[in-house]
């Protein structure tokens, strides 16, 4: 595979053996990395002229992808890109704000993944840096950030399943993504 040329890879990647062999659960991750790697060798294929470092520029053109074809291919979790808002830390914050909602704090991720059964926030990606150099205070104020997301949407989840055994409620998770620029 390595060895096919620059225009010839991704056709290599979809008619690669292994793949079209593959079924179900193993057919679906081969495809997820074939979707991912495509679109990246379409990105590798553009002059690199710009020097933006905003953070939403990497992340929509090289993270994104990866999380899109996962959410289309495995039908697990469903996301919302590029600030959206979250219910579940409001939500878990109205009990130490007097019930008052105005007083809980709105809280954005830059992707949100809803389970797609359960329609529970579940997966947080936080996109800290661009593409050309790392900030370091955005960085750790999203590492918190995606602390409170993930514990947040745990709390949601036990506050409103308060009969559920602790058996059951050690079976729940939350997934959180911080994207940072190497240094």
């Amino acid at each position: 595979m390595l060895k096919a040329g620059k225009e010839d890879f991704p056709k290599m990647l979809w008619k690669h053996e292994k793949r079209l062999e593959a079924t179900g659960t193993t057919r679906t991750f081969m495809n997820i990395i074939c979707y991912t790697l495509t679109d990246f060798h379409s990105n590798c294929k553009q002059l690199a002229r710009n020097n933006n470092n905003y953070e939403r520029t990497s992340f929509v053109k090289y993270i994104i992808p990866m999380f899109k074809y996962f959410s289309q291919e495995a039908n697990l979790v469903e996301f919302s890109w590029c600030e959206k808002g979250l219910q579940t830390y409001g939500m878990a914050t109205l009990e130490n704000n007097d019930y008052v909602a105005s007083y809980s704090g709105r809280k954005y991720a830059d992707a949100l993944g809803r389970n797609a059964v359960t329609d529970n926030e579940e997966f947080f990606i936080e996109s800290s840096s661009g593409f050309e150099k790392e900030n370091v205070n955005h960085s750790l104020d999203d590492t918190l950030k995606l602390l409170a997301e993930c514990s947040s949407a745990l709390l949601h989840v036990i506050k409103y399943n308060k009969n559920a055994g602790i058996d059951t409620v050690i079976k729940k998770c939350t997934l959180g993504v911080q994207v940072i620029k190497k240094p």
